[in-house]
C-alpha cells in the first residue's frame, strides 16, 4: 500500500488546497488494524491507492512495518491532534465543515463542541451514518450535502463502511476535501477521551483505547496485532530472501 510522504503540515496544504479548489481528494489515516482489513479485502487497497487519496500512518504500527520493510514514513500523524490542526486552518481559511456519520446525538453533538472552540468554523450541516447504500437513503444524503456545498467533508462512520461509502459515492459529491476519522465524533463530542501522547511515544495506544471499550475492541488489538506483525515479519524475510 502507498503510503504518503507527506508530514503532519504538509498534509494540511494538501487538504486546504484540495478544499479551495473543489479537487475532492481523500485523507485516508491509516492503523494496523486497516492495514489488516486491507490484506483481506482487495478493493480496500485498490480504494487506498486510488490517485487523490493521502493515506497517512496514524497508528505506530504503520511506522513499526514500514522501518522493518526498509520504506521511510516521515512521521505519525494522529489524527485526534491532526484534526484540530485542520479546524484551525478552516478557521483561518475560512472554510466550511460537514460532519456525516455516529449517532445523531454524537455527530451533533460534536459539531457543536467545535463551533464552540472554533467560532469562526463555519458548519453548513451534520448527519448521522445510520443509512444504507445504495438506496433512497443515500440519494437524500448525497443530496444534502451538495446543497450544503462543504469544503470539507469529515466522515465519522466504522472502519471500513467510511472507506467504502466515498469509493462507491465520491464522484457524486460536491465538496472541496473528504478526510475520514472513523470514530472521531466519539471522542470530538466528549464520549471517549483520547489517549495521552506519552502513551503513543511508548507504542501503547492501543491499550488505553482498549480499556475504555475492551468488548468492542479486544479482538482487534489482543488478536489483530499479533497477526498484523506476523504479516509484516514474514514480508520481511521473504524480502531478505
Amino acid at each position: 500500500m502507498r503510503v504518503s510522504s507527506l508530514d503532519s503540515e504538509g498534509l494540511i496544504d494538501a487538504a486546504v488546497r484540495s478544499a479551495s479548489g473543489r479537487l475532492k481528494e481523500v485523507i485516508l489515516p491509516v492503523n494496523a488494524h486497516f492495514l489488516n482489513l486491507a490484506s483481506r479485502e482487495s478493493w480496500l487497497r485498490e480504494f487506498a491507492n486510488r490517485e487523490g487519496v493521502h493515506v497517512v500512518a496514524d497508528g505506530k504500527g504503520v511506522l513499526l512495518a514500514a522501518r522493518l520493510l526498509g520504506c521511510r514514513v516521515p512521521q505519525q500523524i494522529r489524527f485526534a491532534e491532526w484534526v484540530h490542526f485542520l479546524f484551525g486552518a478552516a478557521e483561518k481559511e475560512g472554510l466550511s465543515f460537514f460532519f456525516l456519520g455516529a449517532e445523531e446525538e454524537r455527530v451533533r453533538r460534536a459539531g457543536e463542541v467545535v463551533q464552540r472552540e472554533r467560532p469562526a468554523i463555519r458548519s453548513v450541516g451534520v448527519h448521522h451514518g445510520y443509512f444504507e447504500f445504495p438506496g433512497q437513503a443515500n440519494e437524500e444524503v448525497i443530496h444534502l450535502i451538495n446543497e450544503s456545498g462543504p469544503d470539507i467533508l469529515l466522515l465519522g462512520m466504522s472502519m471500513p463502511v467510511e472507506e467504502r461509502w466515498v469509493r462507491e459515492n465520491r464522484e457524486r459529491l460536491d465538496v472541496g476535501v473528504i478526510v475520514l476519522g472513523a470514530g472521531c465524533f466519539e471522542w470530538l463530542s466528549g464520549r471517549t477521551s483520547v489517549a495521552p501522547r506519552w502513551l503513543s511515544v511508548l507504542h501503547v495506544e492501543w491499550l488505553y483505547r482498549l480499556i475504555q471499550e475492551p468488548r468492542r475492541l479486544w479482538k482487534r488489538y489482543l488478536v489483530g496485532n499479533p497477526q498484523f506483525l506476523i504479516r509484516v515479519l514474514k514480508e520481511r524475510i521473504h524480502r531478505v530472501a
